[in-house]
């Protein structure tokens, strides 16, 4: 009978202890989601858009209008100890820039520290090289203000700093892009015009350089602070019509996925054109010259064509209207 009354005491004190465990973690999930709605009420506060002014790290002039959203969320996520999941709050959004063009980008992994207003958000951007980039975004949200800063990887030099106010109207007008960043940029969205003399007939013949940025928002506008970015370079050849005296293209030569490195004068843009597998590519090389406002006044080229020939020692390309 002792023997069967110790063995009712230890499945008793078993069953206890068993449960005593499902109620701790019960209580142990029941304060993690009560920490993560305690964590979105002190979030939410920042919800809203904030727009401002962006001013180039390279020489504090603006570049353009910077527009940010805020969004506080939560997502089930592993916990930290990996043997259950949890709710966590995140910050989703998107970056806007409007200027010399026009981009954007969204995120969902942003991260806000109420306890020193600190908002921290790097999205992995993938370039046309395969090449992954760190977007970083970081600042302080205090007073309906986002005072922070922008750079991808480690250019450091092509990164922006602002101050954006919450829920205040957009700008309709764009500041003054008096920025060297900002002359970059924009001699990208214009044509270049050159000439060539045709050694066959003598013939002088126009030559019009043209980018063309086809890839996504979310590159373009990585490209605003990245110094080499991914463009094709499009070289029309123009032939005369005798009779109109009018001309139109004959000859275009493409590079697609050309090269343009804003440090690099020498090897400014470089390119190869499309061609098929097994067949030679034309590759172009050019330079560039800088005024003393910052902008690119010429840019000189040279291009070796598939079968070996070369157009070599033309005339300076100039922006459209100023040859």
């Amino acid at each position: 009978m002792k023997t069967k009354q110790w063995l009712g005491l230890g499945s008793f004190f078993a069953l206890s202890i068993i449960l005593s465990g499902c109620v701790a973690d019960k209580n142990q999930q029941d304060y993690r989601k009560d920490q993560a709605n305690k964590d979105l009420t002190d979030t939410m506060p920042i919800k809203g858009t904030y727009t401002g002014a962006m001013v180039s790290a390279k020489d504090g002039a603006s570049i353009g209008n910077l527009t940010l959203t805020l969004n506080p969320d939560t997502v089930v996520a592993p916990s930290a100890d990996g043997l259950t999941t949890e709710q966590k709050v995140i910050i989703r959004g998107s970056l806007v820039y409007s200027g010399v063009l026009t981009a954007n980008i969204s995120f969902n992994t942003g991260y806000y520290n109420p306890s020193n207003n600190e908002f921290q958000v790097n999205v992995d951007q993938v370039d046309a090289a395969t090449v992954h980039h760190l977007i970083n975004l970081k600042g302080n949200v205090i007073n309906g203000q986002f005072i922070g800063n922008l750079m991808v990887d480690t250019y450091d030099n092509y990164g922006a700093q602002f101050t954006l106010n919450q829920n205040a109207a957009v700008r309709n007008s764009l500041p003054n892009l008096r920025s060297a960043r900002a002359a970059e940029i924009v001699t990208t969205q214009k044509g270049f015009i050159s000439q060539w003399k045709d050694p066959s007939t003598g013939e002088i013949r126009p030559l019009v350089l043209h980018f063309t940025d086809d890839t996504s928002s979310s590159l373009r506008f990585m490209g605003i602070f990245t110094p080499v970015h991914t463009l094709t370079v499009r070289m029309d050849v123009e032939d005369m019509d005798p009779t109109t005296g009018t001309y139109s293209v004959s000859t275009t030569f493409k590079f697609p996925n050309s090269s343009i490195d804003d440090d690099n004068n020498m090897n400014y843009i470089t390119g190869l054109t499309e061609a098929a597998v097994g067949t030679p590519s034309s590759t172009l090389n050019c330079s560039r010259t800088i005024d003393n406002s910052g902008k690119i006044s010429a840019i000189n080229c040279n291009m070796t064509a598939a079968n070996g020939g070369t157009i070599s020692d033309l005339p300076p390309f100039l922006p459209a209207g100023k040859n």
